[in-house]
């Protein structure tokens, strides 16, 4: 009985301290971050959604019935990468970085010749976007 009750704390203490290194390693627990993905997203997209782990970039996505990826969630940054807002910011990149290559343009200076966008919208309040921009080549 003695020797039961050993291994059943053991146990115990095993999987306590393995949530623990999963929380500071990730910044948090894979089975809790799915329901948080779900929901996040689920409100965003205004229906019931399910995702799934991506292992390399650390964030939670959706799929469709062709494998295509529509949607992100990354649960450190609490951000949404949508295509369709990505799309939007590059439509406006590229329309203000060809008029800036226009006004700047010498022998002197040489542009790239166009720009990359990566833009996340906040997972709490959509109207807070968050945009990298990209200079692949020069």
């Amino acid at each position: 009985m003695k020797r039961r009750i050993i291994s059943v704390t053991v146990l115990i203490l095993v999987f306590f301290v393995s949530f623990q290194i999963l929380y500071c390693t990730l910044g948090f627990v894979p089975i809790i971050g799915r329901g948080i993905a779900n929901s996040k997203i689920s409100s965003y997209c205004k229906h019931a959604i399910k995702t799934r782990y991506d292992i390399v970039d650390g964030t939670y996505f959706v799929v469709d019935d062709n494998d295509y990826c529509h949607i992100k969630y990354n649960l450190k940054n609490n951000t949404i990468y949508d295509p369709a807002v990505n799309a939007l910011s590059q439509g406006v990149i590229d329309e203000k970085y060809i008029l800036f290559k226009e006004l700047f343009s010498s022998d002197e200076l040489a542009f790239s010749k166009s720009l990359t966008v990566w833009t996340a919208v906040d997972a709490d309040d959509y109207a807070v976007n968050y945009t990298k921009l990209y200079i692949m080549t020069i």
